[in-house]
């Protein structure tokens, strides 16, 4: 059910930046510039089959979601209590 959601949301997402991309053209970035990307990139990866050798990813994945939903909910709590606070007649303090 979810794999389906997501796939769905995935593949709108990219209709959508496709949609953008074949509106607006943009120069093709430098050489030295994609060669710099490659290169960090490797070395991301090198990083991630270290760590795999000590915990497996889906692992870290599941962890850094769990992380990444408790910290968007927090920073949402934080920001609709900015915006309550806003209004006196409510008494929220």
């Amino acid at each position: 059910m979810f794999d389906f959601l997501i796939g769905f949301i995935g593949n709108l997402l990219s209709w959508v930046v496709d949609l953008i991309f074949s509106v607006v053209h943009f120069p093709d970035p430098p050489p030295g510039l994609v060669a710099s990307v490659n290169q960090m990139f490797d070395i991301i990866r090198s990083g991630l089959g270290f760590v795999d050798f000590f915990l497996p990813l889906s692992t870290i994945a599941a962890v850094l979601s769990a992380w990444f939903a408790v910290w968007s909910v927090l920073h949402a709590y934080h920001l609709l209590m900015w915006i309550l606070r806003k209004f006196p007649f409510l008494g929220i303090e």
